[in-house]
C-alpha cells in the first residue's frame, strides 16, 4: 500500500510539473497559440500512450512484457538495479565505455534487447533501456510515469516541428500546430515507451535547426542535439535527411525543373555506385541482412543461443526439436542457420545432428499476422533497383481491405486513404509557392519517398510498415499544408 501511495503521488507530481512547464513556459506568444493548447495537447498524447499500453495488452493479448515498450521499460529497471549494487558498472554500462561481454553476462544477461549483441552500427535499443534506467531514479517503476516523460519530449519535438514550418504555412497557427497533434500515426506512435518519441523529437530539433526563426547559436545546439538523436535512435531516418539535404543543394544550384533535378541526381548516385563497389556493396549486404532478420520475425521461428553462435530454426522444422519454456533440443537431423552474437555477416546454412546439448530459446514467436511476401535482396543491387516500385506500393497504399492483419489495419488504412484525399484536395486547391518556399516542398517530398523505399525494401510486415512510416507521412502532410492557403476560403465565401 505504501508503495502504491508513493508511486501515485509520484505520477501526480510529474503530470503536475510537466503541465505547470508547458502552461507558463513563454514557447508562443498568446496571439499564436492559446496557453492552456499545450497543456491540452500534452495530456491528449499521455491518454493516447496508455490507449497504447492497453491495445498491446488487450486487443494483442500481449502480457506486460511481450511487446517493446514493456520489454524496453523492464530491460530499464535491470540496468538501473545495477546501480544499487555497483554504481561504477552502472555507468560502464550506461556510457558503453568499458562495457565487456563478462559485465553484460553478470549482470543483463536476462535481457532480449541488450544481450543481443550490435546487429548494426549503433543498437539503438539500447539507447531507449538507457533513458528508462535515468527514469527508474524518479519512477518507483510506475510505467505512467515513463509514459508521462517520453511524451513530454515528443510534444518538445512537435513544437519545434511545428515552429520550424508555421510561418510557410498559410492559416492560424493553432489550426496547423492541431493538425500535426492529432495525425493518427504520429501521435499514437509519439506517445509509446519506443523508440519514436525520441525520433521526433529528433526530427522536430533537426527541422528547426534549419528552418527556425532565432538565433544562430539556438539553431545549432538545434541540430547538434538533433544528430545525436537521430544517430542514437533511428539512424536511416538521418540518412534520407542527409540524402535530402544534397538533393535540395543539388536542385538549387542547378535552377532546373523538379523533374529534371530529381533524374539527374539519381544517374548521379548511380554513377558514384558503379564508381565505388565497396561501399556500393556495403549498403546492399546491410540490407539484405536488416531484410533477412525481418521476413524471419514476420514468417516466426526459434531462435536458438548455442555459446556465441544463435540457430534459427523455421516452424515447418519443429518436429525434428524438442521444445520446452525455456530450452530447446535437437533430436532429429535438420538444417539451421546461423550467425554470431552480434555479427552483421550474413547466415549461413548449416547441417546439425541429435546432441544431448540443450540451447536456451532467445525468441519463440509464431508469425506475425499482418506478414507480406516481398523480394529478397539477396545481395543484389539489381534487385535492390527492382524492388523500388514494390517498396512503394507497400508503404504508400497498404494496409489493402483484404490484405492480413488485426482489426487495428483498417484505422491505418483510414489514415492512408485519408491522405491520399488530402493530396488530392490539395492538387485542386493549391497556391504558387513563393521561391524560398519551393525548396521545401521538394526536400518534403524527397525525404518522403526516400523513407519509403527504405522501409518497404526491407519490411515485410503490414503493421510494422504502419510504425515506420509515420515521418514519412507526416512530411507528406506538411507539404499538403504548404500549398493550401485558407485565406481564400473565406473571400470566397464572401
Amino acid at each position: 500500500m505504501q508503495k502504491f501511495f508513493t508511486v501515485t503521488v509520484g505520477l501526480i507530481i510529474t503530470l503536475l510539473t510537466i503541465l505547470i512547464l508547458l502552461r507558463y513556459l513563454p514557447i508562443y506568444k498568446k496571439e499564436d497559440l492559446h496557453p492552456i493548447i499545450l497543456p491540452g495537447a500534452f495530456m491528449l498524447k499521455f491518454f493516447t500512450g496508455i490507449l497504447v499500453i492497453w491495445i498491446h495488452e488487450h486487443v494483442y493479448r500481449m502480457d506486460d512484457f511481450s511487446h517493446d515498450g514493456q520489454r524496453f521499460l523492464r530491460e530499464g529497471e535491470y540496468l538501473y538495479n545495477v546501480f544499487s549494487v555497483s554504481a561504477t558498472d552502472y555507468f560502464k554500462l550506461f556510457t558503453g565505455i568499458g562495457e565487456t561481454p563478462g559485465l553484460i553476462q553478470k549482470y543483463l544477461h536476462m535481457t532480449n534487447y541488450w544481450s543481443a549483441g550490435d546487429l548494426t552500427l549503433i543498437n539503438d535499443s539500447k539507447n531507449v533501456i538507457r533513458l528508462h534506467s535515468l527514469i527508474h531514479f524518479f519512477s518507483g517503476g510506475n510505467r505512467l510515469i515513463h509514459v508521462s516523460v517520453f511524451c513530454f519530449f515528443s510534444l518538445i519535438g512537435l513544437i519545434a516541428l511545428h515552429k520550424s514550418f508555421a510561418r510557410f504555412i498559410h492559416m492560424k497557427k493553432w489550426h496547423s500546430f492541431i493538425l500535426l497533434l492529432i495525425v493518427p500515426s504520429t501521435i499514437f506512435w509519439s506517445s509509446s515507451m519506443m523508440k519514436e518519441p525520441f525520433l521526433f523529437l529528433g526530427i522536430g530539433l533537426f527541422c528547426f535547426g534549419l528552418l527556425g526563426k532565432t538565433s544562430r547559436t539556438i539553431r545549432i545546439m538545434s541540430i547538434l542535439t538533433s544528430l545525436i538523436l537521430l544517430i542514437g535512435f533511428k539512424p536511416y531516418v538521418l540518412v534520407c535527411f542527409l540524402a535530402t539535404l544534397l538533393f535540395i543543394a543539388w536542385y538549387n544550384t542547378n535552377k532546373q525543373r523538379l523533374a529534371r533535378s530529381f533524374f539527374s541526381f539519381v544517374l548521379l548516385i548511380g554513377i558514384a555506385a558503379y564508381l565505388l563497389p565497396n561501399m556500393r556493396s556495403a549498403v546492399v549486404h546491410h540490407l539484405t541482412r536488416k531484410q533477412f532478420d525481418f521476413i524471419n520475425v514476420g514468417q516466426g521461428g526459434l531462435h536458438v543461443q548455442a555459446d556465441s553462435t544463435f540457430y534459427y530454426f523455421q516452424p515447418h522444422q519443429y518436429k525434428h526439436l524438442r521444445i520446452t519454456k525455456n530450452v530447446a533440443q535437437l533430436i532429429q537431423p535438420t538444417e539451421a542457420l546461423y550467425y554470431r552474437v552480434g555479427s552483421k555477416e550474413s547466415p549461413e546454412k548449416v547441417f546439425l545432428s541429435p546432441s544431448e546439448e540443450k540451447w536456451p530459446i532467445v525468441y519463440f514467436k509464431p508469425g506475425c499476422e499482418s506478414y507480406i511476401e516481398i523480394n529478397r535482396i539477396d545481395e543484389s543491387a539489381i534487385q535492390l533497383i527492382k524492388n523500388i516500385p514494390e517498396a512503394l506500393f507497400n508503404t504508400i497504399l497498404r494496409p489493402l481491405p483484404l490484405d492480413n492483419g488485426s482489426q487495428l489495419k483498417y484505422l491505418a488504412m483510414v489514415e492512408v486513404w485519408l491522405i491520399i484525399g488530402l493530396i488530392i484536395f490539395t492538387l485542386f486547391n493549391k497556391r504558387a509557392l513563393k521561391p524560398n518556399e519551393k525548396p521545401i516542398a521538394v526536400g518534403l517530398v524527397f525525404f518522403a519517398l526516400s523513407l519509403f523505399v527504405l522501409i518497404g525494401w526491407t519490411t515485410p510486415v503490414i503493421g510494422a510498415i504502419a510504425r515506420y512510416r509515420f515521418p514519412a507521412q507526416l512530411a507528406v502532410i506538411i507539404c499538403c499544408l504548404l500549398f493550401i492557403d485558407t485565406s481564400k476560403w473565406k473571400k470566397n465565401m464572401w
